[in-house]
């Protein structure tokens, strides 16, 4: 079976000049919106509170809206910028953090390699050889080992 909702949809008019102004629903916020062409501070269904900025916006002569206008414009575009420097901002910290921790990865593993080859007997110059720490820094190592704070 069809339904007959969906092909016609239904439609109600609604005679807001017999609207006695009293607000019991949501639904009785637009209605007396309609009728009055004003819309209370008190209001709060969905949407009621965009339609009364649009009637502000629309009460303002030819100057005054194109300033807004304008401003709203403004807005817009400081709004963009500051998305702007903030997602470049981001990614430049990214890439100095990733560099800085690559950096630090790296001075960790060469003092890592240099400690295993402290332990097992490695002679201290080929240690500075193959890592190219220097001198002081494999004897510190080597004496962190021997006292156990490694």
């Amino acid at each position: 079976p069809i339904n007959s909702k969906k092909i016609f949809p239904e439609y109600y008019l609604i005679d807001v000049e017999k609207f006695e102004n009293i607000i019991n629903e949501e639904i009785d916020e637009w209605i007396y919106f309609f009728k009055n062409g004003e819309i209370r501070e008190d209001f709060t269904s969905p949407g009621i509170l965009l339609a009364s900025q649009k009637l502000d916006l629309l009460a303002m002569d030819e100057a005054k809206r194109k300033a807004y206008e304008k401003y709203l414009a403004y807005l817009a575009s400081e709004k963009d910028i500051i998305d702007t420097a903030k997602e470049e901002g981001i990614a430049k910290g990214m890439k100095e953090g990733m560099a800085k921790g690559r950096e630090e990865g790296m001075a960790k593993g060469i003092e890592n390699a240099a400690i295993n080859a402290l332990q097992n007997g490695a002679d201290i110059d080929f240690i500075m050889k193959i890592t190219g720490l220097s001198r002081e820094k494999v004897v510190w190592l080597q004496q962190k080992i021997k006292e156990k704070s490694l």
